[in-house]
């Protein structure tokens, strides 16, 4: 019977849209189609006794959009109702239909299924999320949104709307944030020629503060004032300082750093624990792809365990990127044997194993390829020891996922044997995204490849930079698409790019020939053409 494979290893797909004969596309994220003002109106009037309520329920989205980023009407209503026993639940929520339909840009707030954000079937008005209109400026809203309800479960849920205990907390933002407006209002904002305009140019700056740290708040605080005030004095430093310190931040579910942070610290800490006794009982086992992650702090404490100084994990990691870069796949073991002939004496065989076994569970931002094996796909895999697993460049993972990437590894066979550079530093070019070589060595047929699609396409106004479009060209060969017909046909798909004129295409196709022998291949372990078949003609 076929091993049964796991189906919770792939993300999610987001960003599924319905029907819609007038889609209303906002940071990739399909918002409800907006009604007319008039059918707006129509639909409150119905609802609500007088305008006054229209007033009170859009700034009761508003604030809880502002205060939490993200959370269920269901929640939204919790909130409101512990708040005031009176609350009027079934209006809310109706009304939070209607409002979902609002014209872009008229709200602080949207209101989005859940089909809509995380590919998740739609329960009515309760299974909608009240969102900061905001966030939809991020290059990846639905994966802010997702980083918002994770800190929300981690911190223990949303801090409630309205607590009396907090009263001394709220005051201290009033005071930290008008003081900070004062100051901001002694600028000569360019941007800001009214009153109205200036009070919108600073809320607009404030709401981009509540995600983060003290200092991360303080670099974006520079970064988006830039353009308004040359040289900062210190002290607006000082007052962006005290009013983050009093900030109910959206990451935190409403709390302030200092009252969330511990939180975040203490579910960090049991995260890494559980992680640790895994790695301990037993380092092969697989346990999902993609394996659960560490936090810095939590790797840095096994690797101490092992033990190992930071300065040979550093170098460990750049070693094995870099096979990662060159190999695209390759055995643990081999990476050992490989770090040996560059790196002599650097590690054991046996640390360096205990080494992999952490670095499987690798801070999320530091991956640049996986440590996999069988049982991260299949759920009735056998556990893969240590050093049959696969280091996995993270180009290669969805590879890795269809086809355990033993068509790669079987092709990788064929070549005698790994290319590597003579020393170190030359081999952490690769990897290494401030030094990458273009995996291309032979600088002269690289230059005479640019230069010869300089000259046979034309300069149109959608076409990439030629850079770009090299650099597209030497990872099709690298990845095997080496035939200088097929490189051409890859060429003519990206949109904008255009033949200059009928004899282009052979002008293209001769260049093709040496660039394609002279690309570090992944197929050939790293090799070029060039390298592997010395005495072969040149097609």
């Amino acid at each position: 019977m076929a091993a049964k494979k796991k189906t919770k290893k792939r993300p999610a797909e987001t960003g599924r849209r319905r029907a819609n004969p007038t889609p209303n596309v906002v940071g990739g994220i399909a918002l409800p189609t907006p009604y007319h003002a008039t059918r707006l109106v129509r639909q409150y009037a119905k609802l609500l006794s007088t305008p006054d309520d229209l007033r009170t329920f859009l700034g009761l989205l508003a604030r809880l959009a502002d205060r939490y980023g993200i959370l269920t009407l269901r929640e939204a209503a919790d909130l409101l109702r512990v708040d005031d026993p009176n609350f009027d639940e079934q209006t809310f929520l109706a009304f939070a239909r209607i409002a979902a339909h609002d014209r872009p840009g008229e709200r602080d707030f949207v209101i989005l299924d859940n089909e809509t954000l995380f590919g998740r079937p739609v329960n009515g008005a309760k299974g909608r999320y009240l969102c900061d209109a905001t966030v939809l400026e991020y290059e990846d809203p639905v994966g802010a949104f997702d980083f918002l309800l994770t800190c929300h479960r981690q911190v223990g849920g949303l801090e409630r709307l309205n607590a009396p205990e907090r009263k001394e907390a709220r005051e201290a933002h009033a005071k930290a944030r008008e003081a900070l407006v004062t100051h901001l209002r002694g600028w000569d904002l360019p941007e800001a020629k009214t009153p109205e305009a200036l009070a919108d140019t600073v809320d607009a700056f404030l709401r981009r503060l509540q995600w983060g740290t003290p200092d991360s708040a303080l670099s974006l605080a520079h970064a988006l004032l830039k353009g308004f005030r040359p040289s900062l004095d210190a002290d607006f430093d000082a007052l962006i300082r005290d009013y983050f310190a009093t900030l109910p931040l959206q990451s935190l579910g409403g709390r302030t750093f200092a009252e969330g942070e511990p939180l975040l610290r203490a579910e960090e800490d049991r995260h890494n624990a559980e992680i640790a006794a895994l790695i301990r009982q037993a380092p092969e086992n697989g346990h999902g792809l993609l394996p659960d992650t560490l936090s810095g702090r939590g790797a840095d404490a096994l690797y101490a365990a092992i033990p190992l100084p930071a300065e040979t994990v550093t170098a460990l990691t750049r070693h094995l990127a870099a096979f990662a870069d060159l190999y695209g796949i390759l055995p643990v073991q081999a990476a050992h044997a490989l770090i040996e002939r560059v790196s002599p004496g650097l590690v054991s065989r046996e640390d360096f194993l205990a080494y992999a076994a952490i670095r499987r569970h690798a801070p999320e931002a530091e991956i640049t390829f996986g440590i996999l094996g069988e049982d991260d796909v299949y759920d009735d895999a056998e556990a893969t020891p240590i050093e049959n697993r696969l280091i996995v460049c993270s180009d290669l993972v969805d590879l890795y996922l269809d086809t355990l990437g033993l068509p790669l590894l079987e092709e990788q066979a064929r070549s005698a044997s790994f290319y590597l550079p003579p020393t170190a530093q030359e081999l952490f070019r690769y990897g290494d995204f401030n030094q990458a070589p273009h995996y291309y060595d032979d600088a002269e047929t690289l230059a005479a490849t640019r230069q010869a699609l300089d000259e046979a396409l034309l300069d149109t106004q959608d076409m990439p930079a030629l850079d770009d479009l090299l650099d597209n060209l030497v990872l099709n060969v690298r990845h095997g698409n080496h035939r200088p017909e097929t490189l051409l046909t890859t060429l003519m798909r990206i949109p904008g790019v255009r033949l200059r004129d009928a004899k282009a295409r052979d002008r293209l196709l001769k260049a093709f020939r040496p660039f394609s022998d002279h690309a570090r291949r992944i197929t050939l372990l790293g090799h070029t053409d060039a390298e592997a078949c010395p005495d072969a003609p040149t097609p």
